[in-house]
């Protein structure tokens, strides 16, 4: 069962809904739900994605890409979407100053974006670049980082390695070992490290999420 679909049965669970229910509130063909439910379509187009992260008000990549667990659900029902919440403005970077992150995030830049992400520390923002993480993430949308988060597996991260001049964003693997930095997209190849490269961000919203 894919990520996606453990999330979604928890959700469903917690909101006391059917899987039939859901399909009828976010305006999903119910056959489509089930299957997504099931598990038997891992990558939803991503209009389906949409609707399910706005209703759930869950960004599209934690409910892809992270197991919630009830804890965090019993806060969701306490919170019931009605938090007030504060702002903060992100700077906007081009990729050649998000090589020089953390260290220039404290001087004025020409452009910022108005962000929610106020829990996250040293935050910056690039426009992606090309489709290398579609579809999940689309080209020219902007994604938000944090520079101080851990660059945990599974994770997706702006990262600067040796034969790229400009950093890339790809989904970060460690496995017995072995460092993997993977796309989405299917034209692109898999990048194999032998070390940790040098992480400049770890994405926590692109503008496709919920706001």
């Amino acid at each position: 069962m894919t990520l996606l679909a453990k999330n979604l049965s928890l959700l469903i669970d917690e909101n006391n809904m059917t899987v039939a229910g859901l399909a009828r509130e976010v305006g999903i063909s119910q056959p489509v739900m089930h299957r997504i439910v099931a598990g038997q379509i891992d990558n939803p187009k991503v209009q389906t994605l949409l609707k399910l992260s706005r209703y759930f008000r869950i960004p599209v990549h934690i409910l892809m890409t992270q197991q919630l667990d009830d804890a965090a659900g019993k806060q969701r029902q306490k919170e019931g979407g009605e938090e007030i919440r504060a702002i903060a403005d992100v700077p906007v970077l081009t990729l050649q100053q998000a090589l020089q992150v953390p260290k220039n995030l404290n001087q004025p830049f020409a452009s910022s974006i108005p962000t929610d992400l106020t829990m996250y520390h040293q935050l910056f923002a690039i426009k992606l670049h090309d489709d290398s993480m579609a579809p999940m993430f689309q080209p020219h949308a902007t994604a938000i980082f944090s520079a101080a988060l851990p660059a945990d597996d599974g994770r997706h991260v702006l990262v600067k390695i040796d034969g790229h001049q400009l950093p890339i964003l790809r989904q970060l693997a460690v496995e017995n070992g072995q460092i993997r930095l993977k796309a989405n997209n299917k034209n692109f190849d898999t990048i194999n490290l032998k070390n940790m490269p040098q992480v400049l961000g770890v994405l926590v919203r692109t503008t496709m999420d919920v706001v």
